[in-house]
């Protein structure tokens, strides 16, 4: 490995952790003063994109277990974020959907987010931009397509990659777009009125 090869492995290690555990934690305690771990926002950003999803459906989104799942999803429900109800059809699954206060916790993320991505580029010309961008898109993909287990970055994006996506082409579907089967809406796992399951 030449000096540029471990210079460039560097750089991506300190750019990874300064993303990771600077940056994007910042963010989550500038959006929300409740302390909410990264998954906690994944599952209301996931929850933004669909009626209502069950919480097993969410543990795997994440890529943790079910039990994790449910205890993040227990948080939540306390701040007032999502609400949980049994399935009609199933009284052994319950759904969860995001609540208003829980939308705008993620909106105000999104919005922080956006400027500070505004700041970080404001050096940029747009042709530099495009240029970063074609690399970045270039590095992605073949470090995705050697991976066996790639799928475990997926939902790592805020869902605006849409078509252009690599994982959606592996994978068939987006967990943060709603979905385009018209029988995944909350028909089956709907409210009932006056029900208020818990897990």
């Amino acid at each position: 490995m030449d000096t540029t090869d471990r210079a460039l492995g560097q750089n991506l290690k300190i750019l990874s952790q300064l993303i990771c555990n600077v940056c994007l934690q910042n963010t989550l305690e500038e959006a929300c003063p409740e302390q909410l771990s990264r998954n906690n926002l994944m599952l209301l950003k996931i929850l933004c994109g669909r009626e209502s999803l069950t919480v097993s459906a969410l543990g795997q989104a994440v890529g943790v277990s079910s039990a994790a799942a449910t205890k993040n999803v227990d948080r939540l429900e306390r701040l007032g974020f999502v609400r949980r109800w049994t399935r009609e059809d199933d009284r052994r699954c319950h759904e969860v959907a995001i609540e208003p206060a829980g939308r705008n916790v993620v909106q105000l993320h999104d919005q922080i987010h956006a400027g500070k991505q505004v700041d970080m580029f404001r050096s940029f010309s747009p042709e530099q931009k495009r240029d970063l961008l074609a690399h970045l898109d270039r590095l992605l993909h073949g470090t995705l397509t050697a991976q066996r287990n790639a799928d475990v970055v997926c939902l790592q994006c805020d869902g605006s990659c849409q078509d252009v996506c690599f994982l959606r082409d592996v994978r068939g579907d987006c967990m943060r777009q709603p979905s385009s089967d018209p029988a995944s809406g909350a028909e089956a796992g709907r409210e009932p009125s006056g029900s208020a399951g818990t897990r």
